[in-house]
């Protein structure tokens, strides 16, 4: 199932906690909530009062009258038929003696999954789009990509909530497109995912006039270099949450496959990989190719897409999907000088020169990314043919080694 699993521990003992903990922690789609209550997860790990069962029954009873969504696990020391006949009379459908074996365990929570998975459909139809934005160096346009593309949206429609996430953990230069101060941000979120739920987000969001939002990185940059990393699942699960408060959410992801990248494209409803036709950056858009294709990504919902794109290119462009393997969904025409204007100004295009070719190009892609228009293939639109040549047959030879595939 997509997302992540909320646990909450209603625990007697710590030690009984502490086995939960433990056996949980292997499970990172499972995430424990500190607060809340058992209200307001999807699973229940509760320990039974052996002094007064009749205590534990009514609780949980009154749980899940209330919120029959909720899937509850059970254990307990002793394995009583008449306790264990009373725990499944009133729903709870996983019960687990002490001490709790790890593949016992494994196996319940595998069974909880699927029957969440089952009650996904009215949910998931609700669930905003995530797309995420992977450049395959840096300086060739990922970021304005991003920041275009969401604000064009949000102009093609301002019923849709659109939201901006900066995880370029290594140059978050976001707010600078949009003429917003630094501030706090997904480093803040990340510091106790325990919190985590649609009023922290809303409270961490900086909002630009337009009303689009952006949840920063609250990165320096230096961060990954002094030992303040962030834990595993703090990208799952912040995107899991926005997905519940906005139609669509555009994550510019950087140049980089860092653990925080591979949870997003993971995540991410459509992945869209930035190039250029320059040789470095070929390379290196194969070279991430390479690394989710060996990693079993899904590639429907990859889409590569070139910047600064000009009609000389077209040569290039058929040797580059050659070598990629896979067609070019979009062309971004080449006009550098108004795309850097419209950053060193710290003003939307839409907004900087709303007549401009480019800015015409991002509301039309726009349109596409809201549902209104399909996709194309570019190469298709230019109806290129294959062709054999020198240059191609340099591209087809460029590999990569295990190494640096991994």
């Amino acid at each position: 199932m997509s997302g992540f699993v909320t646990v909450w521990l209603e625990c007697r003992s710590d030690s009984v906690r502490r086995m939960f903990e433990e056996l949980l922690a292997s499970h990172r789609a499972f995430l424990i909530k500190q607060t809340g209550g058992p209200s307001t997860v999807d699973v229940v790990c509760a320990e039974l009062d052996e002094i007064n069962p009749e205590r534990t029954f009514a609780s949980i009873k009154g749980l899940l009258e209330k919120h029959p969504a909720v899937e509850v696990l059970l254990t307990s020391s002793g394995t009583d038929p008449q306790v264990m006949l009373e725990a499944f009379r009133i729903g709870i459908k996983e019960f687990l003696p002490q001490p709790m074996n790890r593949k016992e365990f494994d196996a319940a929570l595998n069974r909880l999954k699927e029957r969440l998975k089952s009650k996904e459909g009215r949910s998931s139809a609700k669930g905003g789009k995530i797309v995420a934005f992977l450049g395959a160096k840096g300086g060739i346009g990922t970021s304005t990509l991003a920041v275009n593309l969401a604000m064009s949206l949000r102009q093609l429609n301002q019923e849709k909530q659109v939201a901006l996430v900066d995880l370029n953990l290594d140059d978050s230069d976001l707010p600078l497109f949009l003429d917003l101060q630094p501030g706090k941000g997904f480093r803040d979120l990340a510091r106790d995912i325990s919190r985590l739920d649609a009023t922290f987000v809303q409270s961490l969001m900086s909002k630009h006039e337009s009303d689009l939002h952006l949840l920063q990185s609250g990165l320096t940059g230096t961060e990954r270099t002094t030992g303040d990393s962030i834990p595993g699942g703090a990208a799952l699960h912040t995107l899991d949450v926005m997905r519940s408060m906005y139609d669509h959410v555009f994550v510019d992801c950087g140049h980089s496959l860092n653990p925080e990248t591979r949870e997003t494209l993971d995540f991410a409803s459509l992945v869209v990989l930035v190039t250029t036709l320059s040789l470095p950056s070929i390379r290196r858009a194969k070279q991430f190719l390479h690394v989710m294709r060996d990693a079993g990504f899904d590639r429907e919902k990859l889409m590569i897409v070139v910047n600064r794109y000009q009609s000389e290119d077209a040569e290039l462009l058929q040797h580059a999907e050659e070598l990629f393997e896979q067609k070019v969904g979009w062309l971004v025409p080449n006009d550098y000088p108004m795309a850097s204007s419209s950053l060193n100004k710290g003003v939307p295009l839409t907004v900087h020169a709303p007549r401009a070719a480019l800015t015409q190009w991002y509301m039309g892609q726009a349109a596409i990314l809201a549902g209104d228009k399909p996709v194309k293939s570019a190469g298709a639109e230019l109806g290129l043919e294959r062709k054999n040549s020198l240059l191609s047959r340099y591209w087809g030879g460029l590999t990569f080694s295990p190494k640096a595939r991994g």
